[in-house]
């Protein structure tokens, strides 16, 4: 459906394609120069480590926001990944309990839990990829230190390199790639109580990812 009116395709403008694909079959579908768009990091974080184990070159777009998330994760004071994410968790719903007795706070919680949430969940994904790739013998995990975890995160948004380029949909805008896959779209729905400010806000969001490929754009679920 329409998402605005204030942009038309130029007459000539030749036909794109619009596609649906499985998340499975991504990795062999992507070549480079192709762009995988998300909303939420955790969610692209989370396809960055199907892409290592499926050899497919590619770099994420976004040191800031990895160094806010080490930042985060160091800012706890505790020297174990395990022990920090357990201060993080808590953090958080201390803060989603603040929110639930404020009747003017959206569904989605204020700014503050949305960031820490998408922080924590990002965490969570590198943790459970970390552990799966050291995973011992006899099934247990090495004791991960936060600076285990924060230097992880910091190479993976390491931004060099080739191949295929992974972005939030926010570091994409004024980007354009010929093919454009659009990881997990449903994330960009409203709520049915969403705030008329967050409506719009999703709103934007779903513009930019519609209109960033030149040639095809796929949704991946």
């Amino acid at each position: 459906r329409e998402i605005t009116h204030l942009i038309e395709a130029r007459p000539d403008a030749p036909e794109g394609t619009i596609d649906h694909v499985k998340l499975d079959d991504c990795p062999s579908l992507l070549k480079s120069g192709d762009a995988v768009i998300c909303r939420k990091n955790a969610n692209l974080i989370a396809f960055a480590y199907q892409l290592l184990r499926a050899r497919v070159p590619f770099r994420v777009v976004g040191r800031d926001a990895a160094g806010e998330v080490a930042q985060v994760l160091r800012g706890t004071g505790v020297p174990t990944a395990e022990g920090a994410m357990t201060r993080l968790r808590a953090r958080l719903a201390r803060l989603e309990a603040t929110d639930a007795r404020d009747p003017a706070v959206p569904d989605e919680g204020s700014d503050a839990t949305r960031k820490l949430r998408e922080q924590v969940e990002t965490l969570a994904v590198v943790l459970d990829n970390m552990a799966d790739r050291y995973q011992r013998d006899d099934g247990s995990v090495p004791d991960f230190s936060v600076e285990d975890v924060a230097r992880e995160i910091e190479d993976l948004f390491a931004e060099e390199g080739s191949g295929v380029t992974l972005s939030s949909i926010h570091r994409a805008k004024g980007g354009e790639w010929d093919r454009v896959f659009w990881l997990d779209p449903d994330n960009c729905a409203p709520s049915p109580r969403a705030s008329d400010a967050r409506v719009r806000e999703l709103m934007c969001v779903r513009f930019v990812a519609t209109t960033r490929a030149r040639d095809a754009l796929y949704f991946v679920r």
